[in-house]
C-alpha cells in the first residue's frame, strides 16, 4: 500500500509528458504549415513577376516537413497551376486552360526571390471553344484524333456550306491541321472541297511560352487538344 502514491505519481508524470509532447508536436506542425503557406505565396509572386504573368499562379510545395526543406533551400518538386495562359504572337494567339507545371529539383535563394530548377514538365489544354475562336469557325471532336469544322465558303459566286475534318499535328512551334477531308452539302461545285479545307489552312502559334517551356507533343481528345511541354535548366528571379 505504501507504493500506490508513487505509482499514481508516475502515471500522472507520464500523462503530463504525453500531453506536452502532443502540444509541442501540434505547435511544430502548425508552424510548419503556416511557413509553407507563406513560402508558397512568395514563390508564386516570384514566378508571376519573373514570367510577367497577368495573375499570380497557384503554387504547391510538396514534401513534409517543409521547414527541413526550407533550411536546406532545396525542394524535390514544386507544383504550379494557372488558367487562361495566352501564348503565341500576332493575331493568332491562343489561350491555354488548366496549365499544370511541375518543377523538379528546385534550389531557392534569398527567401524565394531567386530559384533554379533542373527541369520542368507541364500539361495544358486548348478547348474546342478556344480553337473555334482562333480559327473562326465552330470546331468539335470527330473521333480518332481528328477535329471537324462546319462553315460556309463562296465558290464561283455560290455560297457553299459543308464540313471539313483534319488531324491536329505539331509542326515546330505551331499547331497545324493535317490531312483535311471536306464534305460539301448539296450540289457539288468544283473547288468547294479546297475552299472548305482552306478554313483550317492557317496554323496556330504555340511560341512565347513562359517558364522556359517548349511543346513536346499534342493529343486530340473529346475535351480538346492536350499539350505536353517540358523545360530544362530553369532560372527565375523576382
Amino acid at each position: 500500500m505504501t507504493y500506490v502514491p508513487r505509482v499514481r505519481g508516475r502515471r500522472r508524470w507520464r500523462r503530463r509528458l504525453l500531453i506536452t509532447l502532443v502540444v509541442v508536436i501540434g505547435v511544430l506542425v502548425a508552424a510548419d504549415r503556416i511557413c509553407l503557406v507563406v513560402a508558397e505565396r512568395m514563390a508564386a509572386d516570384t514566378l508571376q513577376h519573373s514570367q510577367q504573368l497577368p495573375r499570380r499562379p497557384d503554387v504547391s510545395i510538396d514534401g513534409f516537413p517543409f521547414l527541413t526543406q526550407l533550411a536546406a533551400e532545396r525542394f524535390g518538386e514544386i507544383e504550379v497551376r494557372l488558367d487562361d495562359l495566352v501564348v503565341g504572337s500576332g493575331d493568332r494567339t491562343v489561350t491555354l486552360a488548366r496549365v499544370h507545371l511541375t518543377l523538379h529539383d528546385v534550389h531557392v535563394f534569398d527567401t524565394f526571390h531567386r530559384a533554379t530548377s533542373r527541369s520542368g514538365t507541364a500539361t495544358a489544354l486548348i478547348t474546342y471553344a478556344e480553337l473555334s475562336r482562333v480559327v473562326g469557325v465552330p470546331l468539335s471532336y470527330a473521333g480518332s484524333g481528328r477535329i471537324v469544322a462546319q462553315g460556309s465558303v463562296t465558290v464561283a459566286g455560290e455560297s457553299v456550306r459543308g464540313t471539313v475534318s483534319a488531324a491536329p499535328t505539331l509542326s515546330g512551334t505551331q499547331l497545324s491541321f493535317a490531312q483535311p477531308q471536306a464534305t460539301v452539302a448539296g450540289i457539288g461545285i468544283p473547288g468547294a472541297d479546297a475552299a472548305l479545307a482552306a478554313l483550317l489552312a492557317r496554323p496556330i502559334d504555340l511560341s512565347s511560352l513562359p517558364f522556359g517551356l517548349h511543346v513536346d507533343a499534342i493529343d486530340t481528345g473529346a475535351a480538346g487538344v492536350s499539350v505536353t511541354l517540358s523545360a530544362a535548366n530553369l532560372s527565375y528571379r523576382r
